[in-house]
This record gives C-alpha cells, structure tokens and sequence, in this order.
C-alpha cells in the first residue's frame, strides 16, 4: 500500500504539482471502486483542508459534501480545515507551537528556513 501512496506522489510531483487524494484513493484501488466509496461512507469524522478549484466537484461526489462545505474548502486558509463530524460541519484552525510547526510544515519557501537555506 506504500508503494502505492509514494507512486501517486511522485506521478503528481511530475507533474508539478501536489498529491490530491483522488490521486492516493486511485494509487490503492481502482477508480471508481465501491471499496473506496465504502471506506469513506463509513468514517465518521473526516479532516479536509483546501484542494485546487479543479478538484472540488470529485470532494464533493467521494465525500458527500453540499455546497456550503465544499464553498468553505475552497476558500480555506493554510492551518484551517473543514471538521465533517457525523451530519455537522466546523471550519477549525489548527494551531501549532513552534516545536510542532516542522512537523506540519507543508511550505516550499518556509522549508528552505527549516533546512538552514
């Protein structure tokens, strides 16, 4: 299954660009696959942070999101997510100490500070 996530990853970096989860969902299953849909359905708090604008309409459909959620993902800011926890939705910002902030740090521009550059 790793090898699978790291394909996906790589074939998306090709691309320039980052890893959307329709490309890991796709790596580990077959598109369109009723495993992926059930595996979705039946979790019941999902994490969802921003996602390119050519990525919404498939949000929507694998997550089951309505049009206010998929709006806030949109417009949401690195460190805020939208929490989907059973029917009801949250938009959280996720706050981070310093000692934490390498771990989550997903910024090209602020790695290179990171790594000493």
């Amino acid at each position: 299954m790793d090898g699978a996530v790291r394909l996906s990853a790589a074939a998306a970096d090709a691309e320039g660009r980052e890893p959307t989860l329709r490309d890991v969902l796709e790596a580990l299953f077959e598109p369109g696959a009723e495993l992926v849909k059930r595996l979705l359905s039946d979790s019941q708090t999902r994490v969802i942070y921003q996602q390119a604008s050519n990525e919404l309409g498939n949000l929507r459909e694998l997550l089951q999101l309505n049009a206010r959620e998929v709006a806030a993902v949109s417009g949401l800011s690195p460190g805020m997510a939208l929490w989907k926890v059973g029917q009801r939705s949250f938009v959280v910002e996720h706050l981070v100490s310093r000692a934490e902030r390498w771990i989550v740090d997903t910024e090209p521009r602020e790695q290179a500070t990171h790594s000493g550059g």
